[in-house]
């Protein structure tokens, strides 16, 4: 679901100034998904950071698939970030490019337990190793002092295997 946000003129200066622009973070004030929609008519060369947010309350697997054909329109970038914040639960997905741009990892932090799907992580493998030998895949959990989870972490490692 996209938040309905009238901040379309926001998005218009950004989208204007995109042969730019390096660093973009946004919250609240449009849904990443409308972002990603926009981003297909508009080439963003230099854009090296990108932090927005949307609504995970109501997963959708849609938004992470269209980011990941998003990012392969974006050669410089190096990291997306995509955040939820509502009523105690927090989430974020992160995507940092290795030293190529068929190299990176893939993180869904989230005070629930959330899992990614197999069609989001096809999708994303899809976009990082493109005429590759393979993939590195990992998942983590991450736990307080006490051996607590109090919040889970679902990682992904993708690019080239080490054909050694």
């Amino acid at each position: 679901m996209i938040l309905p946000r009238s901040y379309n003129t926001l998005l218009e200066s950004i989208l204007h100034a995109a042969d730019r622009l390096e660093h973009i973070a946004v919250s609240f004030a449009f849904d990443a998904q409308m972002f990603f929609e926009r981003l297909k008519r508009t080439e963003f060369k230099a854009l090296r950071t990108l932090a927005l947010t949307s609504s995970f309350s109501t997963f959708s697997e849609g938004l992470l698939l269209t980011a990941a054909e998003a990012v392969k329109n974006l050669h410089a970038l190096k990291i997306l970030e995509i955040w939820d914040f509502d009523a105690g639960q927090a989430d974020v997905f992160r995507y940092e490019r290795g030293l190529d741009r068929y190299q990176g990892r893939i993180t869904w932090q989230s005070t629930k337990d959330r899992q990614i799907s197999l069609y989001v992580e096809a999708g994303w493998n899809d976009l990082l190793s493109r005429g590759e030998n393979g993939v590195d895949v990992k998942c983590s959990i991450f736990f307080d002092g006490d051996g607590e989870s109090w919040e889970s972490s679902t990682t992904f490692e993708v690019g080239r295997a080490n054909s050694s």
